[in-house]
């Protein structure tokens, strides 16, 4: 199984996975503030989105979103249970961008591993990511290549950083668990360094299907914290 079939059974199998967060976590908004670029015209990455609830957010918030995602029911769904009315358009050497009249709204459907900055249908900054379940959602040995294709999204010395990583006991991945201070480090190599932190709190958000699932995989506990970094 490739690393795309995974995620594409998923999304066939459920029009809400049980990776699909139906609540908002608390470290959105504690840190909202923080992530939100000072420069309007900048716009916030979310990598891997699925139809996050986090995108809607931060549009209602007055945001630019630039997503990626490889799952086209994801993005369909989250077209219309928004009511963003997105529309496609094929990009050559890539896949499509699912955009919505205004142009605040551009998801990336596609290979991950596939996509860069020279990807994007218009020339824009990035002033955050919010990488939320992405980093974890890659097997480990590669790791090294999604930081490769992170790096030119996290250039501009104004760019902030959101990532969540999870404490849990259920053995392999995904979510994989990734250790704070490997997370630091590379991140680090980008120019970055943490400022502030939220713990979750354990199983926060899980539907009971959900839970149920983690425990079938010896889960015991299972926990979203949530990190920020910014540029030194």
């Amino acid at each position: 199984m490739s690393h795309l079939d995974y995620w594409h059974e998923k999304w066939k199998a459920s029009d809400t996975p049980g990776f699909h967060r139906p609540v908002l976590v608390p470290a959105i908004e504690k840190l909202q503030h923080q992530i939100i670029p000072e420069d309007k015209s900048m716009a916030i990455f979310i990598p891997l989105c699925g139809k996050a609830l986090e995108i809607k957010h931060f549009i209602d918030l007055g945001c630019k979103i630039i997503g990626l995602e490889f799952s086209e029911k994801a993005i369909y769904l989250l077209s219309e249970e928004n009511q963003f009315g997105l529309q496609e358009s094929a990009i050559e050497g890539f896949g499509k961008v699912f955009q919505n009249a205004e142009k605040s709204i551009q998801i990336y459907c596609g290979d991950l591993f596939e996509f860069s900055k020279d990807t994007l249908v218009e020339n824009c900054e990035i002033g955050a990511v919010i990488d939320k379940g992405s980093f974890v959602a890659i097997d480990p040995e590669m790791r090294e290549k999604y930081l490769q294709v992170m790096a030119s999204f996290v250039e501009s010395p104004k760019c902030r950083y959101m990532m969540c990583l999870y404490d849990h006991d259920m053995g392999r991945g995904p979510p994989h668990v990734v250790q704070l201070e490997y997370a630091c480090v590379k991140l680090g190599q980008f120019g970055f360094k943490m400022i502030d932190y939220f713990k979750g709190e354990p199983f926060f958000g899980l539907s009971e299907k959900r839970r149920e699932e983690m425990r079938v995989r010896g889960a015991t506990t299972f926990t979203e914290n949530t990190y920020f970094f910014v540029k030194n």
